[in-house]
């Protein structure tokens, strides 16, 4: 497990938890951009929000996945971010 707990048994989240659960989050974000295109009401009912979002978050894994790997610290494979 990943939590420390501390007085009152309250859980500390460490760096490698919420890095995954980040990640997780943005696969999630991704893999439902259909979804999300199709809720898209605000502020203009364009349908293009879960895109935009999908976009974004993608570049942002692979640039996490780049930067990991450029400073060693745990070599991601291709793929796996």
């Amino acid at each position: 497990m990943n939590t420390i707990p501390l007085q009152h048994d309250t859980p500390v989240i460490r760096a490698p938890m919420l890095r995954r659960a980040l990640i997780s989050g943005a696969r999630r974000v991704i893999a439902q951009r259909d979804l999300l295109n199709k809720i898209n009401v605000f502020p203009v009912p364009d349908g293009d929000t879960g895109s935009n979002m999908a976009f974004t978050l993608g570049n942002v894994l692979t640039g996490e996945r780049d930067l990991l790997n450029k400073i060693n610290v745990f070599p991601v494979p291709d793929g796996d971010t």
